[in-house]
């Protein structure tokens, strides 16, 4: 069988040496390599295309001329400069990192920066002691620095300034790296990189007492008994406030000790299952029911405000059941990644210890809080 021929055949035209394509109908490739760089353009008649080639082979003729205007002794300085940057860096990028080590005009010395950041440490609340602190370091490191513009240094300069510094004045590892931080920190500052600074002391989330909550439970028996057992698992089990509104008996196995949470009840969307603690397993045993543990969000609202008229309270602070849980769980076992488990937590030790351990309790008190069973 002979050869296909009806494969239609490109035409092609050149235009200053450029070649075009006829692809189809209306539609034709202008398409050149220049320095290893390929350019194609598109256009919808043959006159557009030689119109763009033969701008574009004066462009490439001015461009190509223009070398010729640079002196010999720049050529051979540049031919020199390429020869050391072994193709490491391009030759604008090296100009650019040197105008970035010698800006034009006046710049901020290191210790104007210093004195900038010490405002903000102080504005926003930093003690004294820490502000004493930082200055001597920065001071320091001024001085060994040549007090230099802040925009010229970097993180090299400031290790270098440290190891420097560390025998002349016999800094242990550990002071030095304190240096390197101070002098880390000011170029982060200066960058406008630096760590938003708390205004105010870090406090732990609320919890409350072993007596508190045994009052509240035990309040709750008489003013309340129909949010008895939403409120155990809340306390004694983490629980979040949503989940267990919408928690039902179903899920509660008495026999295994266990509260299983769909992902259609949990926060997080995902299946989780709960151990009992004894006293838990005690308070679910006596009040155990049918269907929802609470029969209303807006029941379960009404009962906790009879429960804090009851015990005299007048504030019930968000999630202050879940905190208090997390908070004995982890004093109780020690262990946060069981706790995270358990609490269906998913952000991570550091955040969990943040956020929901509070206060370290005493041993009592933990041993108390986890005594706490009904009245009958």
């Amino acid at each position: 069988m002979g050869k296909h021929t009806g494969r239609r055949v490109v035409r092609t035209s050149y235009f200053g040496g450029i070649a075009v394509r006829e692809i189809r109908d209306g539609y034709y490739l202008a398409d050149f390599m220049r320095d290893g760089n390929r350019t194609r353009k598109a256009f919808g008649s043959l006159n557009d295309a030689k119109i763009w080639c033969q701008a574009k082979t004066v462009e490439l003729k001015n461009s190509g001329t223009s070398a010729l205007t640079i002196k010999d002794a720049l050529r051979v300085e540049v031919a020199a400069a390429v020869k050391k940057l072994a193709g490491r860096a391009t030759i604008t990028e090296a100009v650019d990192f040197w105008l970035s080590k010698h800006p034009a005009g006046n710049q901020e010395p290191w210790d104007a920066t210093a004195r900038r950041y010490l405002a903000a440490m102080r504005e926003g609340g930093r003690r004294d002691c820490s502000l004493h602190d930082k200055n001597i370091k920065l001071n320091i490191l001024a001085e060994a620095l040549a007090n230099a513009p802040t925009v010229t240094l970097d993180k090299a300069d400031i290790e270098a300034a440290v190891r420097t510094l560390a025998p002349a004045r016999g800094w242990s590892p550990r002071t030095a790296d304190m240096y390197l931080g101070a002098g880390l920190t000011l170029l982060r500052f200066f960058r406008g990189e630096g760590r938003r600074m708390h205004r105010q002391d870090e406090t732990p989330p609320a919890t409350w007492s072993a007596d508190r909550i045994r009052a509240m439970m035990h309040q709750a028996e008489t003013v309340a008994p129909g949010s008895v057992a939403a409120l155990a698992v809340m306390t004694f089990a983490g629980i979040r406030p949503a989940e267990a509104l919408r928690l039902t008996w179903e899920s509660v196995d008495i026999e295994r000790k266990t509260i299983s949470l769909m992902g259609e009840v949990t926060k997080t969307r995902t299946t989780r299952h709960v151990d009992m603690a004894p006293n838990l397993l005690q308070w679910l045993t006596r009040y155990k029911g049918e269907g929802p543990l609470v029969r209303s969000a807006g029941g379960f609202r009404g009962d906790r405000e009879r429960i804090m008229q009851a015990i005299g309270i007048e504030e019930w602070p968000n999630d202050v059941l879940r905190h208090t849980a997390a908070t004995m769980m982890y004093a109780k076992s020690g262990n946060v990644n069981h706790v995270c488990q358990q609490l269906g937590h998913v952000g991570g030790a550091n955040v969990f210890l943040k956020h929901y351990r509070g206060l370290a309790p005493r041993p009592a008190e933990v041993e108390a809080f986890w005594k706490i069973v009904n009245k009958a």
